[in-house]
């Protein structure tokens, strides 16, 4: 194993430094050969309480009344949080980095721009790790699964002067943060746009060519450019040779997205419409419907478990029910219409190991769709009708 990971977010939770400071000096005696983790927004306040160190000030992007996309944390304050135990020089610790890689809350995905902009805005103030911790929702969006492939191929190839160099600012304000990584003879530059507004601005200190890395292009001059949360990176030797570029990945996300989109299912990414009730409770509903048939949306466990469906405000007319998931077989639909509940007998029953599929023999428009499981576990990702 890698490490014993003793706090997650423990500033979040009222839970104190001192005591963690005794825990963590207990772990080291018993196995001085492991490192001590901790996942936190106060790296300064936990320094003596472990090793190694991930800060998540997450960006949580969602969508406000308006429609206008919103941040629960900017862009431009992501690096303070790594940089509180970078400048402190402590060597014998290790700082880096968790981006938003999820949807909290219903809120909205990262596109791949933000996924990038906001890794490399923590990132180029010392940090030395990338950890995407909310990894099960990775499958989500194409954005986040091929953005952290993006994301770890890219450090990987520049791990030398991540790891080793020295890092100085270049140019730090609300909108642009840019810094140079010395190592030797070698040196890269990161510019990050942290705004939703294109960028021009001027590298002091940065001559000649540079390799423009994942663009296939030649940097010169000290003025640049750089669109809404866009990324720059510049460095003195070829690095990425064999690496898919910027474009490669960012049309691979568009046509992974596309088909996504091209669900036909009458209740796709109309979360908001439909609420779900389960034997659980109530559920946020909104991976249920987003298209994803392969993914985790939600776990039931216990005796007579079922979900159920409130279409009242969506009213599709379907003559096609699947569910997708796992421990599905046997499952039993009902609906109900004016009040009234009746057992659906369905035409035709297709099982598959992960879906089951109900070909109904007439069309039907349900006020409540409920489907019931014999098993005592039962996974759902995705429910469609159509």
């Amino acid at each position: 194993f890698v490490d014993y990971y003793i706090a997650d977010e423990p500033e979040c939770r009222g839970l104190s430094s001192v005591y963690h400071k005794y825990l963590y000096e207990a772990f080291k005696e018993l196995d001085p050969y492991h490192v001590v983790s901790i996942a936190t927004l106060r790296a300064d306040e936990f320094v003596n309480a472990g090793d190694w160190f991930e800060a998540h000030p997450y960006i949580s992007p969602y969508f406000g009344e308006d429609g206008t996309r919103m941040y629960g944390r900017q862009f431009n304050t992501l690096g303070k949080f790594v940089d509180c135990l970078s400048k402190q020089e402590r060597t014998d610790k290790c700082i880096g980095f968790i981006p938003t890689c999820y949807c909290a809350s219903g809120g909205a995905y990262p596109t791949f721009d933000e996924y990038l902009s906001q890794t490399w805005a923590g990132m180029i103030r010392g940090g030395k790790t990338l950890w995407p911790y909310a990894y099960h929702d990775l499958n989500d969006r194409a954005a986040l699964y091929e953005g952290t492939r993006y994301l770890y191929g890219s450090l990987e190839a520049l791990e030398e002067q991540i790891l080793m160099a020295d890092i100085k600012p270049l140019l730090c304000t609300d909108d642009i943060d840019a810094y140079i990584y010395e190592y030797g003879d070698d040196s890269i530059f990161v510019a990050v746009n942290m705004s939703d507004k294109p960028q021009k601005f001027v590298l002091e200190g940065i001559d000649g060519q540079w390799h423009h890395f994942r663009h296939n292009e030649m940097l010169s001059g000290t003025t640049f450019e750089l669109k809404p949360y866009g990324v720059l990176i510049g460095t003195r030797k070829a690095a990425d040779a064999g690496m898919p570029t910027y474009a490669e990945t960012a049309a691979l996300i568009d046509r992974l997205e596309n088909e996504r989109m091209a669900s036909k299912s009458l209740l796709f990414e109309r979360e908001r419409e439909v609420k779900v009730t389960s034997s659980e409770g109530q559920w946020s509903s909104f991976k249920l419907f987003d298209g994803v048939r392969d993914n985790l949306a939600q776990i039931m466990k216990g005796k007579d478990l079922y979900v159920e469906l409130d279409l009242s405000k969506a009213k599709p007319t379907f003559t096609t029910l699947g569910v997708y998931g796992w421990c599905l077989e046997g499952a039993k639909v009902k609906t109900c219409t004016n009040g009234v509940w009746e057992d659906l007998e369905p035409a035709a029953v297709e099982n598959e190991e992960f879906s089951v599929i109900f070909t109904l023999k007439t069309p039907v428009t349900p006020d409540t769709l409920r489907i019931e499981f014999p098993a005592e576990r039962v996974e759902l990702y995705e429910i469609e009708v159509y």
